[in-house]
């Protein structure tokens, strides 16, 4: 599900104000006018986090409900973009590719993808797995996360 923070970088967007109209709300709570340039959204500054909350997402969210330590996992991305505007199939996606660094195994519930703005960094979507995705030590996982547009 997007958050108020997407929307809030949609509405950058659209009216090409740096910082003065959109407000986001930082994974500490702060809310801030931040002047993010949306034009590399998904291709140069993303992130995924992980966690072990179960609440289905709302768009007021700002932060996963249990993070994962990010010092336990090693996340790895790659970006497409394709434009297809006569078909409507223009979309970005990312391929993720998620380790368990630790010695003990690891449980995801739910996942988050991020932007990074000059004040820190903003949740723009969060999802709760159907199912709990499990790390076992060194275990690698791929998925992919698409925005149509």
């Amino acid at each position: 599900m997007f958050t108020n923070n997407y929307q809030a970088l949609l509405e950058r967007m659209c009216t090409g104000d740096n910082a003065t109209t959109a407000m986001y709300k930082n994974i500490t709570g702060q809310a801030a006018r931040d002047g993010y340039n949306p034009a590399n959204i998904t291709k140069n500054s993303p992130k995924i986090h992980l966690g072990t909350g179960t609440t289905p997402p709302k768009k007021t969210d700002y932060v996963l409900e249990t993070p994962l330590d990010d010092t336990l996992v090693d996340t790895t991305f790659a970006y497409q973009r394709t434009q297809d505007f006569t078909n409507e199939n223009s979309y970005s996606q990312l391929f993720v590719s998620v380790t368990n660094k630790s010695s003990e195994q690891l449980t995801a519930n739910e996942c988050a993808l991020y932007i990074s703005g000059s004040l820190g960094e903003y949740m723009i979507a969060r999802e709760v797995f159907d199912k709990p995705k499990v790390f076992e030590p060194g275990e690698t996982k791929s998925f992919v996360w698409k925005i149509f547009y």
